[in-house]
């Protein structure tokens, strides 16, 4: 009785919710308690010297989720706001009236000394600098507004003298508007597009042209206008007012000005308020509105970032870990896909709009690809929004085109090697996690989402196999990894092992699909794919198999087979059954320091290879593509690699201390010989689009990882005990199918429980468990990476408690199918196990009147 208490006590302590100790990362104790995180924006607060450089778009955003500004020194120098970007060449400056001293954009004019270098911070949805200096000190900070499309500048002035001042701020821009009319990979920035001044207002000015219009907004200001954002500056730093302009000659640029006066040593601040909108009398209502009450509109932009931030993290399953660097990571890689989210209402084909990328107007097209790597995440945090993308992306249709762009759902480009892969990965996805097959019979274009994936399964079996030894011929790079020094060969191209290997997978997982839905309908079909993942599987063996190399080559058109040394290729690691264990380790021979182990990452191709290229963003070179370590990562795991899975993880736990917003591509080696400004990060930098959506895969990292989550297709739920050996302990409480799971990893034991009573141990260091509750019985399957004994242990009262059995007589056990009569100890029931990772142990627990199928 006494050891029933304690469990019912231990039970409740491992499903409470506790109260979040600023500062902790929950250490587990003995019954897993996770705490409850509840986020705050200054957690992902980061010190603008501490972001590392961007070499090709930006990395400082300050975004909102309908909008996105890029920041000067001190104003904006362009933004996005859909449907509309806008150049704003906006610079904010501030001058002494009395001596003239002055500070614009960042750089001192007329006797303005700094005495400090400039300090920034980022924050979610905004971006403050500081600048010390004499006779003042001047703070700004940009606020991304998420109940209209703009940004607030608060500009605060520190008199530093001993007398009162008085102090011209002015914001000097001369912007230029565009709807694009397509949103592809590149950025939709237009610099030339006429946009004259068309409403001049107290305290606010208006810009417009055919695309939309901006209103600017400073309460007390005065407007004068120039030709040109030269003219206005020069005019602002040496006080010439507008006699610099030529006669004639069209305005385009305007210098707000408002006076303020400070008392010795006090700040003061005044607000300028950005809108754009379709509508020039929209923007200026809103703006000069907006400009009223600065205060109320920044505190409120801050508390809608602020909810976001919780509402997202209640649906993010919890960890606890006695790795601090781990929670970060693990938290940090979930708010990517947040920050990739644009809620803009009804101006793109769905709302909210998920793209590749798009914080920097690239990429605001959605990719296949991109999704698959976040395609965990999104089902866990955003279900609703992940299928609508899964119902929009057929119709591009993908068996032609590899994305869809936001505005129509047109398809854009050509048929991307990997979109069969990723997109029926993706659905896998949504549906183990989600459990609704009713998206298998969507309608798209006239087909189901099931029929869509039979097609995308099958895709080039007939036209890209001439020669039918199972391997299709994917063409050039082009088609897949885009690599840029191929050329024409030989190199990553034609018969390649990544992505013919993902094929088996796909084939293997339509056909489990086709057989829940309607195995007669689809038996034709079953039995073709089954036989199609089989061929895969041995002529990637057969013939692509390199021996003395211990690498799987690619079959290029005069027969003869190469390795490419590609990050890809460890991708085949994934699908079980795929890559022969004494394979696997081969191949994982080459994660070393000599190949592919760079010193902040893993490199996407070996520095062996002559295709290796600095110049290559994501596929080919010192950089990789942002979801791939994480996904390596997680790969690496599930194979059973521990040491290596958590090596290639640790390489990149210093993402979140040096970048807000994961982008496109990510160095793992040192740059500073061609970007000397990398030199304080140890030579990293990234590159390519500014953010992009598969950021988040760090989240599958740690739930398919480390805890080896696998969701059955029957119901089932599995976990792994993958903790590597500098872990102390970890735990992770996940929802799944009206129940709140418990996995706890500690030592040599994987404890399980769910937070409805059922509560088992298994004692067995590389052990998995797999567990399947249904109304009469309880299933269990136990495996280990390595062969030997173990004992699994569960609580008799729980079993009871799910089965509605009060009497431990009219349960039955069956081990492996045989009649087993389990020990019995203080109302714990103890099974001896023999496991392996070739065979499963089964469990099963039944009540006496339910019929027992043998397995």
């Amino acid at each position: 009785m006494l050891s029933r208490i304690r469990l019912v006590l231990a039970l409740i302590c491992v499903h409470f919710v506790f109260a979040s100790t600023p500062g902790a990362y929950g250490d587990v104790n003995e019954t897993g308690n996770i705490e409850r995180y509840r986020p705050k924006l200054s957690d992902f607060r980061l010190d603008g010297d501490q972001i590392i450089p961007e070499i090709d778009s930006s990395n400082t955003l300050i975004f909102s989720g309908s909008i996105s500004a890029i920041p000067t020194e001190s104003g904006v120098d362009r933004f996005t706001a859909p449907p509309l970007t806008v150049v704003m060449h906006q610079k904010i400056g501030v001058r002494d009236a009395s001596t003239g001293a002055t500070l614009f954009d960042g750089e001192p004019f007329n006797g303005f000394r700094k005495t400090a270098k400039e300090k920034s911070v980022w924050e979610p949805g905004s971006w403050a600098t500081e600048t010390q200096g004499r006779p003042f000190s001047l703070r700004t900070k940009i606020v991304a507004l998420s109940r209209h499309q703009g940004y607030v500048i608060k500009v605060a002035i520190r008199n530093r003298s001993k007398k009162n001042g008085h102090f011209d701020i002015v914001s000097v821009q001369e912007p230029s508007i565009t709807a694009p009319l397509e949103w592809n990979w590149n950025a939709a920035f237009k610099r030339d597009i006429d946009t004259p001044v068309v409403m001049q207002a107290k305290d606010a000015v208006v810009y417009g042209n055919s695309s939309g219009t901006v209103a600017i907004a400073v309460r007390g200001a005065s407007i004068q206008s120039f030709n040109s954002l030269s003219h206005a500056t020069t005019a602002f730093i040496s006080g010439a007012g507008s006699n610099l302009d030529q006669p004639g000659v069209a305005k385009h640029a305007t210098l707000l000005s408002t006076r303020i006066t400070v008392a010795s040593n006090r700040e003061e601040s005044i607000s300028i308020v950005v809108v754009v909108a379709t509508e020039k009398q929209k923007a200026l209502r809103e703006a000069n509105d907006l400009a009223g009450d600065p205060i109320a509109t920044i505190s409120q932009a801050h508390e809608d970032a602020q909810l976001s931030l919780e509402q997202w993290f209640k649906k993010l399953p919890a960890i606890s870990s006695s790795s601090p660097q781990l929670v970060k990571f693990y938290r940090h890689a979930a708010a990517q896909l947040l920050y990739d989210r644009w809620k803009v209402g009804n101006t793109f084909l769905l709302d909210p709009w998920y793209p590749t990328s798009g914080l920097d107007s690239g990429a605001m097209n959605t990719y296949a690809w991109d999704i698959q790597y976040g395609a965990l995440a999104f089902s866990l945090l955003d279900p609703h929004s992940f299928r609508n993308l899964l119902t929009a992306l057929p119709a591009a249709p993908l068996t032609e085109h590899f994305s869809i762009e936001p505005i129509h759902g047109r398809g854009i480009g050509t048929y991307y090697a990997y979109n069969s892969y990723a997109y029926i990965n993706a659905v896998d996805q949504y549906l183990s996690i989600t459990g609704d097959r009713t998206l298998l019979q969507e309608q798209v274009r006239g087909k189901t989402v099931l029929e869509w994936m039979i097609a995308l399964a099958e895709w080039g079996e007939k036209e890209k196999d001439p020669d039918g030894n199972g391997l299709l011929d994917y063409g050039d790079d082009h088609n897949l990894l885009e690599l840029k020094k191929t050329g024409n060969g030989p190199g990553y191209c034609n018969e390649v092992p990544s992505p013919n290997g993902e094929r088996v997978y796909a084939y293997q997982t339509v056909a489990d699909l086709m057989e829940q839905a309607d195995p007669r309908l689809y038996r034709e079909k079953i039995i073709h794919f089954r036989a199609m993942a089989k061929k895969v599987t041995e002529a990637l063996n057969n013939i692509l198999w390199l021996e003395d190399v211990g690498w799987y080559g690619t079959r290029q058109r005069d027969g003869s087979i190469v390795p490419v040394y590609s990050i890809q290729i460890f991708d085949l690691l994934r699908v079980p059954g795929l890559v022969p264990a004494d394979r696997a380790k081969r191949l994982i021979a080459h994660l070393n320091v000599d190949e592919f182990v760079a010193p902040w990452g893993i490199r996407s191709m070996s520095v062996r290879d002559r295709l290796f290229d600095y110049n290559d963003h994501d596929w080919a070179g010192a950089m990789s593509y942002a979801g791939d370590g994480p996904q390596l990562s997680a790969d690496l795991f599930m194979a059973g690699f521990i040491p290596e899975g958590w090596h290639t993880l640790e390489k990149i736990f210093w993402w979140p201390d040096h970048m807000a917003v994961y982008p496109q591509g990510i160095a793992n080696d040192s740059y500073t010989f061609r970007v000397p400004a990398a030199a304080p990060f140890g030579g990293r930098i990234t590159a390519g689009r500014a953010n992009i959506i598969a950021g988040v895969a760090g989240v599958e990292t740690v739930l398919r990882g480390i805890f080896g989550l696998e969701l059955g297709r029957d119901g089932s739920i599995g976990f792994s005990n993958n903790r590597p050996p500098t872990l102390k302990n970890v735990a992770l409480r996940f929802p799944y199918i009206d129940r709140s799971w418990t996995a706890h990893l500690v030592a040599e034991e994987l404890k399980v429980s769910s937070n409805d009573g059922f509560t088992a141990t298994f004692l067995r260091a590389d052990g998995s468990l797999r567990i399947k509750l249904q109304q009469t019985s309880v299933t269990l399957w136990m495996r280990s990476r390595s062969a030997g004994v173990g004992r699994l242990t569960l609580d008799l009262a729980g079993i009871e408690h799910l089965l509605h059995v009060h009497k431990s007589g009219r349960l039955v056990f069956r081990q492996n199918g045989v009649l087993i009569q389990p020990k019995l100890d203080h109302g714990l029931v103890t099974f001896e196990t023999i496991t392996s990772a070739d065979e499963d142990e089964q469990l099963e627990i039944q009540t006496v009147n339910a019929s027992i199928t043998p397995r």
